[in-house]
């Protein structure tokens, strides 16, 4: 029997975008070759605020945070899944971190396919989205593209 191995995707949102855990679902539940990593999203909404909190209570800058033990842990964590991952899921629009971590994968060159779940975008409209494989305006598109 010849088994197809599933291709992952590693998820790209904030932390305190819920839709996140909902787009893993249903990518989960619609693409049968495919599997999504969302775990950096278990830490919760506000895992960056009490890091921030935690160093500065210890008087530390945020040069300093991010040569700590924990920031070079969860670094290496999300690269590690980064670098595993068979391209990339990103949910627009988004901020810094997200950005960082999607122009990481589309210099690799692997795929990584963005979805403005709200549709079109009413506000800036962003010409660098074209180093991205494809961009969807609804579930459904993004769906049909994966499947593909």
């Amino acid at each position: 029997m010849n088994t197809i191995k599933k291709k992952t995707f590693y998820l790209i949102g904030s932390l305190r975008n819920n839709y996140v855990r909902e787009l893993e679902l249903k990518l989960l539940a619609n693409c049968p070759n495919i599997d999504v990593f969302a775990e950096w999203h278990g830490a919760g909404n506000e895992a960056d605020d009490h890091f921030k909190a935690y160093h500065q209570g210890r008087g530390r800058s945020f040069r300093e945070a991010l040569k700590t033990d924990s920031a070079r842990n969860i670094f290496e964590f999300d690269k590690a899944h980064l670098d595993s991952a068979d391209g990339a899921i990103v949910i627009l629009p988004t901020g810094f971190s997200c950005a960082l971590e999607a122009g990481y994968v589309s210099h690799s060159g692997r795929p990584i396919h963005a979805i403005y779940p709200n549709g079109e975008p009413d506000q800036r409209w962003d010409i660098m989205v074209q180093f991205l494989t494809s961009i969807s305006y609804n579930e459904q598109e993004l769906i049909e593209k994966l499947n593909a």
